[in-house]
């Protein structure tokens, strides 16, 4: 009996695999934002030059404003944000003749950056349930998906968001002034794609939690 797990570690381990879970959830939906935001981008096209994919970003905060109602977290209004960003490395080649019958030949090769960022948010008051995009290169606007679409992609980034809090504050469920009150939830993440994916790191202390996977990386805060 002594060599059975407590009740407390298997709760432990259970919470942990539903934290991993709901974190997974969270980059597997930003993922797919980072492609349909790829499919937007074309990689330079210049003659003399090979073009190599440098670069692939995604910066998102998210904000919601909440309230208990028995044992629920509902989301009265939420606010989310997004920066895309793609870098390209251009390799440019020329040729620069000199000389009497320019019989003296130069080759040249420079390289240089270029980066497009795209900027994409949606909010409860002003956009809600649609995603707006700005391609900063040429200020070009456009909604990353279609309406039902949009509602699931925001939905399902609620939704494992007041997961995680729930998870790290399980108390919450039994406080009853906190129906009184709103609790703001906000929770950045940033996906790196040229980044290696090592074992996640997990902190929390107070009001704070931090996961960091060098690919994918999360904070949140709550008050």
């Amino acid at each position: 009996m002594d060599d059975q797990p407590s009740y407390e570690s298997f709760k432990k381990i259970l919470d942990s695999m539903r934290l991993e879970y709901n974190i997974v959830r969270v980059e597997d939906l930003l993922y797919k934002a980072v492609k349909n935001l790829q499919e937007r981008i074309n990689p330079p096209q210049i003659n003399g030059s090979t073009v190599e994919n440098l670069e692939t970003t995604l910066s998102t905060s998210i904000e919601l404003k909440c309230k208990k109602h028995g044992n629920k977290f509902i989301c009265y209004e939420y606010d989310i944000e997004m920066l895309f960003g793609k870098e390209f490395l251009i390799h440019k080649y020329d040729i620069k003749k000199e000389g009497i019958l320019f019989r003296k030949i130069h080759h040249i090769h420079t390289n240089y950056i270029k980066k497009e960022r795209i900027e994409c948010h949606s909010d409860s008051q002003n956009l809600p349930y649609k995603i707006e995009c700005t391609k900063y290169s040429d200020n070009s606007s456009f909604e990353l998906f279609n309406p039902r679409q949009s509602k699931s992609f925001i939905e399902d980034t609620k939704n494992p968001t007041i997961d995680i809090f729930y998870i790290l504050n399980p108390e919450v469920k039994e406080l009853t002034y906190m129906d009184k009150y709103y609790t703001t939830i906000k929770a950045s993440a940033f996906m790196d794609l040229g980044e290696p994916k090592k074992n996640p790191e997990i902190n929390k202390y107070g009001n704070r939690f931090e996961y960091y996977t060098r690919r994918f990386n999360v904070t949140m805060t709550w008050h």
